[in-house]
């Protein structure tokens, strides 16, 4: 359970579970492969486009995702890649839906384009709780200000937690203004400037999980071997308390007629803010692939260390080491880079 001040923050229930992003991304990497003669090892620039928007009504949702990757290499060649993912749901209860939807990876008119059509059923829903998380670290932070004497009341979380989750309809100054109201207090230039402070953090906490089984077809296929698939899926979010929270992912999936092929994909993310400027990021992934003879792993093990420069600006540094069938030695890799928020 997410513990903090008495408040259970996944208990909390937004206005409205909305989320839209847009942000430039970019890095240089450098890379030691998994041979002992380091023969593919390699330094290179990245540049991408990442995109969601993601809604989720009583009756209906919706999340569309995509990214777009340009590859700048030693040689000066570049390398663009692109993936999106869209998928609409209908929800018959509280948990319950029915959904359809589409994966896509490779360039649009290219022969790498691969697009598979599914649909199926699941149980499960996703809260957006980062108002009340925020919420939270408002009532913390106007106390180390001693702006308010005692950590804010449940009543009063809740409140300001409403307020924040109106704040796209609201308009900051309006927020701003909602909260002082709620709080009974003039804040002052210090309340103001530590309230602009905790609102500005793009960090967003998740609670909630889903579990889907689904059916579709491979409409394009590079392999020109367009079939049936079948997949079962399983995603988790917790937010741990108001500076941390836990996500984790699985997928498999098959070609039917099932002939002993299968892949298996599983990640597990944890997010550490560590000060208002500064944040930490672990990620596990695992992906497998299972033929009739033999199985083929491979682990991989990525820790970000994010610097907030401003509110839509960060600087990240990368560490990454990976492993699996085949290799010779772990592979690892470091990178420098940066995200910025663009909407």
């Amino acid at each position: 359970m997410a513990l903090a001040q008495g408040v259970n923050i996944c208990d909390y229930t937004p206005p409205r579970n909305e989320m839209f992003a847009i942000s430039l991304s970019g890095d240089y990497r450098y890379f030691n492969d998994r041979y002992l003669d380091d023969r593919t090892n390699v330094s290179v620039g990245h540049l991408a486009v990442q995109g969601v928007s993601w809604l989720a009504e009583p009756e209906w949702g919706y999340r569309l995702e995509g990214t777009a990757r340009l590859e700048l290499g030693q040689a000066i060649r570049f390398d663009i890649s692109v993936a999106s993912s869209a998928e609409l749901r209908r929800y018959l209860d509280e948990n319950l839906f029915l959904f359809g939807g589409l994966t896509s990876t490779g360039v649009p008119g290219q022969p790498d384009l691969a697009v598979t059509l599914l649909g199926g059923a699941g149980w499960g829903r996703f809260r957006d709780v980062t108002p009340m998380a925020k919420a939270l670290k408002v009532s913390e932070a106007l106390q180390q200000e001693k702006i308010i004497a005692q950590p804010l009341s449940q009543d009063q979380l809740n409140q300001i937690a409403q307020i924040i989750g109106r704040r796209a309809e609201l308009g900051l100054a309006a927020v701003l203004e909602e909260i002082e109201k709620a709080l009974g207090t003039t804040l002052g230039v210090r309340g103001v400037l530590v309230l602009q402070s905790v609102l500005s953090d793009e960090s967003r906490r998740f609670c909630g999980f889903d579990v889907t089984a689904s059916a579709g077809y491979e409409v394009l296929d590079p392999t020109g071997t367009n079939s049936a698939v079948v997949q079962i899926a399983a995603n988790i979010a917790r937010a741990l308390d108001a500076d941390s929270g836990f996500l984790a992912n699985a997928l498999w999936q098959a070609d039917l007629p099932f002939t002993g092929y299968a892949r298996l994909t599983a990640s597990a993310t944890y997010n550490r803010v560590l000060s208002p400027t500064a944040a930490l990021t672990a990620l596990y992934n695992f992906s497998g692939l299972q033929s009739p003879s033999e199985m083929t792993q491979l682990h991989a093990i990525t820790v970000n260390f994010t610097v907030r420069v401003s509110a839509a600006f960060n600087v990240l540094v990368r560490a990454e080491t990976s492993w699996g069938t085949g290799f010779e030695e772990p592979s690892w890799g470091l990178s420098l880079g940066f995200q910025y928020t663009l909407y």
